[in-house]
């Protein structure tokens, strides 16, 4: 305690002294232009031009052409859900627990895919949101 007390009491005694010096301000001038020199103002540049840098040899811009296709997969169309015939019996399943949509569509169809049908077939369904002993109306195969 008694080393921080003594610091602290030198370094006050040491910079007691001290006289700060307010910074110089300069104030800015424009430059005076020179005799018979005209100024010009700066045009801004043009899109069509282009000035080539030195050194820097300019490509020619592509021939404008046809758009070519973007390497993108088309979208598979929607499936619609069948509806099933007047008079056949409909298909429900019984939700339990640990089921998803997808769980369900790999038991009763074979692909998770068609977990589309279900929830297409089940109106207001919010597959989060299943409650255990829930029935859901299956779509046909």
């Amino acid at each position: 305690m008694r080393i921080v007390l003594t610091t602290a009491l030198l370094g006050a005694l040491v910079c007691g002294g001290c006289k700060k010096k307010a910074p110089e301000t300069v104030e800015a001038k424009p430059p005076a232009p020179l005799a018979g020199s005209k100024i010009e103002p700066l045009t801004p540049p043009t899109l069509g031009g282009v000035t080539p840098m030195p050194g820097v040899e300019p490509t020619p811009a592509p021939a404008p052409g046809p758009a070519k296709p973007t390497p993108l997969t088309p979208l598979a169309p929607p499936k619609t859900v069948a509806k099933p015939a007047p008079g056949a019996p409909q298909r429900f399943y019984t939700v339990e627990k640990g089921d998803t949509l997808w769980k369900i569509a790999v038991r009763v169809y074979g692909d998770g895919q068609r977990y589309r049908d279900i929830q297409a077939a089940n109106p207001g369904l919010v597959p989060n949101q299943m409650k255990i002993g829930q029935k859901l109306v299956l779509p046909p195969k």
